[in-house]
């Protein structure tokens, strides 16, 4: 699989680590809340944290709608 190197990365060099989460779901118009989780995944991978399970649920519920009201748009 081929990666996509969007230029977002840089937006974040030289930051906090908590602002990649904000600064993904901003740059990108569509599919906010999935970049946002990918982007605390992420922190969370590096830090070797492991959320809660109801976060997991949680986090999992919000995908859901936002696939939801994605596809309302369309």
């Amino acid at each position: 699989e081929m990666l996509q190197f969007g230029g977002h990365e840089m937006l974040v060099a030289g930051r906090e680590p908590s602002d990649a989460v904000q600064l993904a779901c901003r740059t990108r118009g569509s599919s906010s809340a999935a970049h946002a989780i990918a982007a605390a995944m992420a922190l969370e991978m590096s830090c070797g944290v492991t959320p809660p399970p109801l976060a997991i649920l949680t986090r999992n519920l919000g995908s859901c709608g936002e696939i939801i009201g994605e596809s309302t748009h369309h």
